[in-house]
């Protein structure tokens, strides 16, 4: 049996990292990430604004997916924001990373990408 300060210690590292998961984050960005989507350039846009995620210290989760139901304008991005809203960008380079990281932290959309909004 373990005594109770390796218990007290276990339950504060625990609830620690019950805590870290239950903070909210700005937003949620997807890379379509199907074959029409990666042929079209999408894994160096991941890359890209994983990478200005990191730069900037953006309070944003980043992640892929299989394809996203827009043929035609790939690389596809998927941004949902806290609120609820959700816009999806098209033709997305690895030159609009830092607009689409700092405009989704800011909670306004790059209007020019914008190929779907709800």
């Amino acid at each position: 049996m373990k005594s109770l300060s390796d218990l007290l210690k276990i339950k504060n590292e625990l609830q620690a990292e019950i805590k870290m998961r239950d903070v909210k984050e700005n937003a949620r960005i997807v890379v379509a990430m199907g074959t029409c989507g990666i042929e079209a350039g999408a894994r160096d846009v991941l890359l890209a604004l994983v990478d200005v995620k990191a730069k900037l210290g953006a309070d944003v989760t980043i992640t892929q997916s299989g394809y996203i139901e827009k043929t035609g304008v790939e690389p596809v991005v998927e941004v949902t924001f806290v609120d609820g809203k959700k816009v999806r960008y098209g033709n997305v380079s690895v030159n609009d990373a830092k607009d689409i990281i700092t405009s989704t932290v800011n909670n306004k959309v790059v209007d020019k990408l914008v190929v779907e909004s709800k």
